[in-house]
């Protein structure tokens, strides 16, 4: 049997799938152009860092797309999702963000309702030992009203208040300024 008719016959088989639809195809160019903006931020921020702390860069994007999560997967999986957006980050931002989703202390992320970029929450300690901030009381006037860690006072892109944010799980039926930016995928479908 020749190799055309062997080829027809798995065709019929088993027929190729369908071309990428439009949406499809746009969807993975602006998915190429954030990686790449993503590789522009990285090598911009590498020299800022230490050598240890490259490694552990480079260790977190190589887990990428493997069987066990790393660092970096919740947030690259919701750039993926249309939940928020990767602006161009000068290198001190992109050290600074790098650096916060590696901490052990990341406890998920908070999407800037300014720019659309989400960095990560640090986790908070037992409410028990929460102390209030001098001269405030808590739920009245405006935050913070308690003295809490954070890995940024505001967000490291455009420098909105850290209290201007959405959780990432309601941005995605959300319309947001942002999301007509570049860097940003759109919901998906």
């Amino acid at each position: 049997m020749s190799v055309r008719r062997r080829v027809l016959r798995l065709e019929r088989l088993r027929p190729p799938p369908p071309p990428p639809s439009p949406q499809e195809f746009r969807r993975s160019k602006q998915w190429q152009q954030i990686t790449q903006r993503l590789t522009r931020i990285v090598d911009k921020a590498l020299p800022l860092l230490s050598a240890e702390q490259q490694e552990q860069v480079v260790q977190g994007l190589d887990g990428i797309g493997g069987d066990k999560p790393g660092p970096y997967s919740a947030w690259l999986d919701h750039l993926l999702d249309g939940r928020c957006r990767l602006p161009e980050l000068g290198p001190e931002a992109g050290k600074a963000l790098l650096l916060a989703w590696l901490s052990p202390e990341a406890d998920g992320g908070m999407v800037c309702r300014q720019c659309g970029l989400e960095y990560p929450r640090h986790r908070h300690p037992p409410m028990s030992d929460w102390k209030v901030l001098p001269g405030k009381t808590p739920l009245q006037g405006s935050p913070p009203w308690y003295e809490l860690p954070e890995f940024f006072p505001a967000c490291p892109n455009c420098g909105a208040s850290r209290y201007e944010v959405d959780w990432p799980h309601l941005v995605q039926d959300a319309c947001c300024p942002w999301m007509t930016l570049d860097g940003y995928i759109g919901a998906a479908s």
